[in-house]
């Protein structure tokens, strides 16, 4: 009977010690991420934002956590480390938006985080992404109409007009768009646009070779990397202002002093009538 005591008191102090041991294990790795004022909200050149990481558990191994901001944010820092020594002390991420030249209104981006570690449990870890609100600054101002370019001559409207008004926040940036370019030998179209303060940029002039252009969508942009070709066919995509005509005068109604430079024409105010002028320069192709 003793003996049977003694075995029973053995066995339920094993089972005691084996639970103990199991619930030590409970734990299970995870990182928790806060949110300052439980939201992200950053501003394209204004407010930032930022969010605490924080492991769950002590790693057994250094864990880097690596951040990925996307093309609408940027992070700092772009990784946090954590050891067994700082494990429990949450790190502060900063964030901040990607100031574009793309109107899009209030928008998001999204922040994702790899888990690398010695440590199995936190290798490759899933953890939750950060979604943050950007308000854009940027303001598009458009007109939805045909312009149509003879084989010869001036364009229907001439000029095209669009009107602006009430723009009161300073303007840093020029970007216009033209949808729907088609001509036959473009090389001797013109597109010039004017400024309400008389500030005259070629958009366009004398590029494009002879190869048909069909439905091609510009965007004219002083950031862009690259001209339209002088001979090659043109196709949709960002450009600088190209000017292989330099030397012909302007499209009838335009004058003053041409530059390849958006920004100049912010220097005399943006509120008002701006002009496109586009033409045909040339009788016959060529």
């Amino acid at each position: 009977m003793n003996t049977n005591r003694h075995r029973a008191r053995a066995l339920a102090a094993l089972l005691f010690a084996l639970f103990a041991l199991a619930g030590t294990g409970l734990s299970a790795a995870g990182v928790t991420i806060a949110e300052s004022g439980g939201t992200t909200i950053v501003a394209e050149l204004g407010a930032t934002d930022s969010y605490s990481v924080v492991l769950d558990t002590a790693p057994t191994s250094a864990v880097t956590i690596t951040l990925n901001s996307g093309s609408q944010l940027t992070v700092a820092p772009a990784s946090l480390v954590f050891t067994t020594a700082n494990w429990n002390v949450p790190q502060t991420v900063s964030v901040s938006a990607v100031n574009d030249l793309t109107p899009e209104g209030s928008h998001t981006g999204t922040i994702t985080h790899g888990a690398a570690s010695a440590d199995a449990q936190y290798n490759g870890l899933s953890i939750a992404s950060v979604q943050a609100t950007i308000a854009d600054n940027d303001t598009a101002v458009a007109k939805n109409e045909v312009i149509s370019i003879p084989s010869s001559g001036t364009a229907t409207p001439y000029p095209s007009t669009l009107t602006v008004s009430g723009m009161t926040a300073a303007v840093t940036n020029v970007r216009v768009s033209l949808n729907g370019f088609s001509h036959t030998y473009p090389d001797d179209v013109d597109v010039v646009l004017v400024s309400p303060g008389g500030q005259v940029v070629a958009l366009m002039s004398d590029a494009g070779g002879s190869s048909d252009a069909v439905g091609v969508n510009l965007v004219f942009d002083d950031n862009a990397t690259s001209i339209l070709g002088d001979e090659s066919a043109i196709s949709s995509g960002t450009f600088k202002p190209t000017d292989y005509g330099s030397t012909e005068a302007l499209p009838p109604g335009a004058s003053g002093s041409t530059s390849l430079s958006l920004a100049s024409l912010i220097s005399g105010g943006v509120n008002g009538d701006w002009k496109l002028y586009v033409s045909d320069d040339t009788g016959t192709d060529g």
